[in-house]
């Protein structure tokens, strides 16, 4: 599936889902400089793809949480 990790552990299979860029900017709001400037300071972890950035839904909403304390994505 596009946008899914799945990791086999245990006899079960977790599934995580993956971000864009594009994707984080819009659940976000904040702009491509600040969140550039959070990936690459290490604060929001992101994967490298190729020439894209992805990035964990988990990890996104713990970074988020930060600022509000929700954190939560639909």
């Amino acid at each position: 599936m596009q946008g899914m990790a799945e990791a086999e552990q245990g006899g079960t299979i977790i599934t995580e889902r993956w971000l864009s860029f594009d994707q984080v900017m819009a659940i976000t709001g904040m702009k491509r400089t600040f969140i550039q400037s959070e990936m690459n300071s290490g604060r929001l972890k992101s994967l490298k793809v190729g020439r894209c950035r992805k990035v964990k839904k988990s990890e996104l909403e713990a970074w988020m949480s930060k600022f509000d304390g929700a954190g939560e994505i639909n």
